[in-house]
């Protein structure tokens, strides 16, 4: 009997990247499948493959995994599913296909017969469902293949402080075709996420991570004796720096995201922006144990 095949293609920079994959390998897992990855036919620009720099469980493939019908299938079917209320009937008829987008989640022992799994993702549409089950794998899997220079920022005297991870993403969400959209975390947000932190959290020390180090330097939004991070970091060494820490305060990114739900510290205290974007129902992003803040301006 051949072996199934799970296919995912990659859309967008590392955290939606490792979501993508976290929903993959759990569909392989539960299919008894293996994972096929395509990282080099990335739609949106700038957007490297970083998976193959963690220890990832699949296999990388070149090219494009669909054939242009096939295309032209999973982009009609994406536009018809963002457009109508009631998507278990167009859902069904590619199920049996074995075609799912990745952000509307089926049952988890819905039988698949197809031997090849195709997964869509739709941009701005992660979800946490599978990370969540498969945590302890994922621990685990979204680990750096290199070295991490953890002795840069976790020294002794660091490690007894409640430290906590400032994620400050600025850079694209700024630009022209994001800001509309993305631009949330606000000077005010992170006024406020810092003052909430120093009431929850007992002498907090602020370990600073950023698309903007020198903004964050002079913004005098952070407290004086705060840690930034170091220039030449790889994304799989940061990603692992910041889940060193046993707080956090996050941005409306899903590398932000990754950071905190791969933390181990117990009783880790997570501060989030109340809004994950300028419009739309992005509530599948939160997680129960969040605190949350009002991004806005005064």
């Amino acid at each position: 009997m051949t072996k199934k095949i799970v296919i995912i293609r990659l859309i967008g920079r590392c955290g939606n990247q490792l979501f993508q994959y976290a929903y993959g390998r759990g569909v392989a897992l539960e299919n008894n499948a293996d994972l096929w990855v395509y990282g080099d036919n990335n739609p949106f620009e700038n957007c490297s493959n970083d998976l193959p720099l963690f220890n990832t469980n699949c296999e990388f493939k070149s090219g494009d995994p669909y054939s242009i019908f096939l295309k032209l299938k999973l982009t009609i079917g994406a536009h018809r599913l963002e457009k109508t209320k009631n998507h278990e009937e167009l859902l069904a008829s590619y199920r049996k296909k074995g075609i799912f987008f990745t952000y509307y989640l089926f049952p988890p022992h819905t039988a698949i017969k197809a031997n090849k799994i195709y997964l869509l993702s739709i941009k701005d549409n992660e979800r946490h469902d599978f990370p969540e089950k498969y945590r302890d794998i994922f621990l685990k899997e979204i680990t750096a293949k290199e070295p991490v220079p953890y002795e840069d920022i976790f020294t002794p005297e660091v490690r007894a402080r409640e430290t906590v991870c400032v994620s400050v993403r600025r850079t694209d969400f700024l630009s022209e075709q994001y800001k509309a959209h993305h631009f949330v975390c606000t000077n005010a947000y992170f006024t406020r996420a810092i003052a909430k932190a120093k009431e929850l959290i007992k002498n907090p020390l602020f370990i600073i991570f950023s698309d903007d180090i020198e903004w964050c330097k002079q913004s005098g939004l952070l407290p004086k004796d705060s840690i930034y991070e170091k220039p030449g970091y790889t994304i799989p060494q940061k990603l692992m720096l910041m889940k060193e820490c046993k707080h956090f305060i996050i941005s409306n990114s899903t590398f932000s995201w990754w950071s905190q739900f791969l933390s181990v510290s117990p009783n880790k205290v997570v501060i989030a922006p109340s809004k994950w974007k300028q419009d739309g129902d992005y509530s599948y992003m939160y997680q129960s144990y969040w605190t949350l803040i009002d991004p806005q301006e005064d």
